[in-house]
């Protein structure tokens, strides 16, 4: 059940806590939408409320949080002092009317989804975030395949020249809200 599944994930973090503290690093648990423990933020809190942010921090994603449904700006306040890198996905659902469901998950790049670019990054600025950045070029994939074959051996013939064309359109948004 869920509230077993949070204990034991909370005393895997502890390893992970001990680890980063001996270190001097930070074990960031990422969101992935889906059947996943820490699927949005509220259900991240769950697993590190109580640890110190310097060691086990908060990787939040907007992609996964559209396809899941959580409202960003609550989101992020919710994980307040554990934001400490954000992931850079766009997403949407993507129409397969001859399937059951008619709409899968699919990651798309920056701008073609559901991500409101400006919305999301202007909450990060507003708030005084400062660290990391990380583009995740996943696109045009179903989400299912993604968690059962891996992404390694379907790479788009274009990855390389999307995620260039996502660097700029990332850099742009970023300079319109007057970001460094």
């Amino acid at each position: 059940d869920y509230s077993h599944g949070i204990d034991a994930a909370r005393r895997e973090l502890e390893g992970f806590n001990a680890f980063s503290e001996k270190y001097g690093v930070q074990t960031c648990y990422q969101i992935h939408s889906g059947a996943c423990i820490g699927s949005n933020c509220a259900g991240l809190m769950h697993l590190i409320r109580g640890f110190d942010p310097q060691h086990i921090g908060a990787y939040p994603d907007p992609g996964h949080l559209l396809l899941d449904g959580e409202d960003w700006a609550m989101g992020l306040a919710m994980i307040g002092d554990y934001l400490s890198v954000i992931g850079i996905k766009d997403a949407l659902y993507l129409s397969q009317p001859d399937q059951i469901p008619p709409y899968t998950p699919c990651f798309v790049k920056l701008g073609d989804g559901g991500v409101d670019w400006g919305r999301y990054l202007g909450l990060l600025c507003e708030g005084g975030f400062d660290g990391p950045l990380t583009v995740h070029t996943e696109y045009r994939f179903d989400e299912s395949i993604i968690r059962q074959v891996g992404y390694a051996e379907t790479t788009p013939p274009n990855l390389e020249q999307w995620a260039k064309e996502d660097a700029v359109y990332l850099r742009n948004v970023l300079s319109s809200l007057g970001a460094k």
